[in-house]
């Protein structure tokens, strides 16, 4: 009759023991499936219509893309090598985990055309693809990380509203700036 109390408070504490054990897998693999966000876009312009440059991902080929369309694809977390069809404009960048990335694909040259690919400013990011459409699934080279056009519309909104919800309102002060040198110390 007295252990009573103290098996129940051993079962209450294996109980919890195992609910910690759950808890903390699921964790380990929710974040484990947490990719990195990139968004790639080629703004709209009828000289280079025709052209469809190849954007690679370490050396694999994503899609070909296309005139006024955008991509969004989910890479796993880590440094990766971003180009289009001009090796020489590569981008090399350490991608975090739930993060977003933003690139565009330019056409340079007149006589010979190449794709570069450019990395822009989530706030430029942004605003080019207010201009773009999800590109087409019949460009797409690798469908295991491009994602489909309603996963890139939900994602690119998800990022936008993310970088929204980090920046400061336009009507805040802005941060105070120290002038040069302020708080270093003089060395003799």
């Amino acid at each position: 009759m007295r252990f009573r109390p103290l098996i129940s408070l051993f079962l209450v504490a294996v109980v919890l023991a195992l609910w910690s054990l759950a808890t903390a897998q699921e964790a380990k693999d929710q974040s484990r499936e947490l990719k990195s966000i990139v968004l790639i876009g080629r703004l709209k312009d009828f000289g280079t219509r025709n052209q469809r440059p190849s954007v690679y991902v370490d050396e694999d080929q994503l899609v070909r893309s296309q005139n006024g369309r955008y991509l969004a694809a989910k890479l796993d977390p880590g440094k990766h090598t971003f180009r289009a069809e001009d090796p020489h404009y590569s981008v090399q960048m350490d991608l975090k985990a739930g993060e977003c990335y933003y690139f565009r694909v330019d056409i340079s040259g007149f006589w010979q055309a190449r794709g570069r690919l450019v990395s822009v400013t989530p706030e430029q990011g942004i605003l080019d693809l207010k201009r773009l459409e999800p590109i087409d699934s019949s460009h797409v080279k690798d469908n295991a990380k491009v994602v489909d056009a309603a996963q890139a519309t939900a994602l690119a909104a998800a990022c936008t509203a993310k970088l929204k919800s980090e920046t400061p309102p336009s009507g805040a002060p802005p941060a105070p700036i120290s002038p040069p040198g302020a708080g270093a110390t003089p060395t003799r």
